[in-house]
């Protein structure tokens, strides 16, 4: 039987498969793999550049901060200042007139100096005060007695110090409402209070000077760099918001870690603390920022995912080319392996394939000669072997029936010494089966010899023994292995019987059975005789019982179990036991419909 081409359609779609599958998988995991790196890497890059201009940011409002502090500071060590807050009140009006005013021209000097304060306060004590702006001095009067002055008093007595981080307390911000002429009404003001303490003794604070910011100079930095970011906020010390470019925004998106909401729309948060205390948090979105990194990102996988084709394209016509042999080789050899020894295959490639293929045409062909010479000379040794098997029974058997013969010719009976004659050459009969290879009898061929075989020993032994024999019509029709039953049944008497010095019964029991939808036949042969030890059953099975003396070893039983075997392998059971009662019981479970 030649094999080319077949099965070559389904090799080569599954090597196609194959292929494109490891290329898909690969191309994949690349793409995956240099999506994210360099995803990371721009998302990486981005975060820095928009820190720095949150950094920017927050140092523009940490000028403001170092400004106050700076010009604070000048105000402090200024002389009137110092004799403002170290003296008691001048007892002149015109001395105290004149010191509030030169004090006042100093300070509205600063005012001027600076970009981003507003107005500047003297606080002396806990009643006494002055401020840049002189017509509403009852005004700020009031302001001071609100609760976040009182909150951010005590904060600085506590934070200004000499030898803390020279730090001061900044308040939230609030309206400051007033309406004159000339003046502004509403201002939304942000107050650094600076302590004042005595230069002779530190422990003891004169009062405070209280420097007030316009929130709109943060507003207007802040709206300068909000048009980087998605949302910008600037919190305080209590995580207040002071500013966010962007009304309609929800405060929480500012917070970290946020919502699974916010993460996607907002990636990326950004924090920065300021001198004047608080937070910058700058949020910046997902949709639009990475538009021409994705585009060089989008060309790199696509040009990667072309070469990968590119390459299955080359290798999958190469890889089919060098399959195909294989496959036809594959094919062959699955058949060999199936047992059909005519295979053949027809390979011209005209390389190492073709002379593979010629050489296993040649192996095929020697191994189909070889398993045939091998199976006719196991037959030959099977029978031979199973020929020497039985054999063996036919002398132990004619040995004892001889003494029999010669001891009732001893005795003078003639009649009886006829009759047991007839039945040894009856039994002798069945031998000649052998040459015909006729292993196998019908069970009523092994009764029938059964009977002659009791007839004989019913002389030798007479009135020892009593045969019972149990079995269907239909059952006498199937076939069992020849001169099997006959050896259990002269074990039963010479082993379980006669050493028990008195008469005894034998069973002759067999039964059709049915396991796992096949057909078996059960021989059952037991006595009431002297029984059989677990250890003697033991040496009979594995055969390790000497055989030296055939009369006294269950030779029977170790030919019928090597003859099971050679018939059977292992689709056989025999079994010896103790019999409840008393005696032996074996049991022998064989094939039915076995007749070759």
């Amino acid at each position: 039987m030649k094999i080319g081409r077949k099965k070559y359609q389904r090799l080569s779609v599954k090597v196609v498969l194959i292929i494109l599958g490891i290329t898909l998988v690969v191309s994949n995991i690349s793409g995956i793999v240099l999506y994210r790196y360099f995803s990371n890497v721009m998302m990486n890059q981005m975060k820095k550049d928009n820190q720095v201009t949150v950094n920017q940011l927050s140092s523009e409002i940490d000028n403001i901060y170092e400004e106050a502090q700076k010009y604070g500071q000048q105000i402090l060590i200024n002389k009137s200042v110092q004799e403002y807050f170290s003296e008691d009140a001048p007892d002149s009006v015109v001395e105290a007139f004149k010191q509030k005013n030169e004090i006042l021209d100093y300070i509205n000097q600063v005012i001027m100096l600076s970009e981003h304060i507003s107005s500047i306060a003297l606080v002396k004590g806990e009643e006494e005060m002055m401020w840049s702006y002189v017509p509403f001095w009852d005004k700020i009067s009031m302001e001071l007695c609100q609760e976040w002055y009182e909150q951010m008093s005590s904060a600085a007595a506590d934070a200004g110090k000499p030898g803390d981080d020279g730090r001061y307390t900044v308040s939230r911000p609030y309206t400051f409402s007033y309406s004159r002429t000339g003046g502004q009404s509403g201002q939304s003001l942000i107050s650094i209070c600076i302590p004042s303490y005595s230069s002779r003794h530190v422990s003891e604070r004169w009062g405070s000077l209280i420097i007030n910011i316009d929130t709109q100079t943060i507003d207007e930095i802040i709206q300068r760099h909000s048009a980087n970011f998605d949302a910008l906020g600037y919190f305080n010390n209590d995580k207040e918001m002071v500013y966010v470019n962007d009304s309609t925004l929800d405060e929480k998106i500012f917070d970290q870690p946020g919502t699974k909401n916010d993460k996607e729309r907002f990636p990326l948060k950004l924090q920065q603390e300021t001198k004047m205390g608080g937070s910058i948090t700058a949020v910046l979105g997902d949709p639009g920022l990475f538009d021409s990194q994705r585009t060089d990102v989008q060309i790199l996988l696509l040009v990667l995912l072309g070469g990968v084709f590119l390459i299955a394209a080359i290798l999958i016509p190469l890889m089919l080319r060098l399959m195909h042999p294989v496959s036809v080789l594959t094919n062959a050899m699955k058949k060999v392996g199936e047992g059909d020894l005519e295979t053949q295959v027809d390979i011209h490639t005209r390389d190492e394939f073709e002379t593979l293929g010629k050489d296993f045409n040649q192996m095929v062909v020697r191994l189909n000669a070889s398993v045939q010479a091998s199976l006719q000379h196991e037959k030959d040794k099977h029978d031979l072997e199973y020929e020497v098997l039985v054999a063996q029974i036919n002398p132990h058997f004619i040995y004892n029936t001889l003494n029999t013969i010669i001891y009732l010719a001893k005795k003078e009976q003639g009649g009886d010494v006829v009759k047991i004659t007839k039945a040894l050459i009856d039994l002798l009969q069945d031998g000649i089966k052998l040459s015909d290879n006729k292993n196998y009898s019908t069970v009523e061929e092994e009764l029938w010899i059964i009977g002659n075989y009791i007839c004989i020993q019913n002389y030798r032994y007479k009135n020892m023994f009593k045969m019972i024999v149990d079995c269907s019509e239909e059952l006498k029709k199937e076939h069992v292995p020849t001169s099997v039953i006959q050896p259990l049944v002269e074990n039963a008497l010479f082993h379980g019987i006669v050493p028990l010095g008195h008469p005894g019964r034998i069973w002759l029991t067999l039964r059709r059975e049915v396991r796992n939808e096949s057909g078996y036949i059960r021989i059952c042969v037991s006595d009431e005789g002297v029984g059989v030890s677990e250890e003697k059953v033991r040496a009979i099975m594995d055969g390790s019982m000497r055989l030296t003396d055939v009369s006294r070893n269950h030779i029977g039983v170790q030919n019928i179990i090597k003859r099971l075997t050679l018939l059977y392998g292992d689709e056989y059971q025999l079994s010896i036991r103790a019999r409840e009662g008393g005696g032996t019981q074996v049991e022998v479970l064989i094939p039915l419909g076995t007749n070759q």
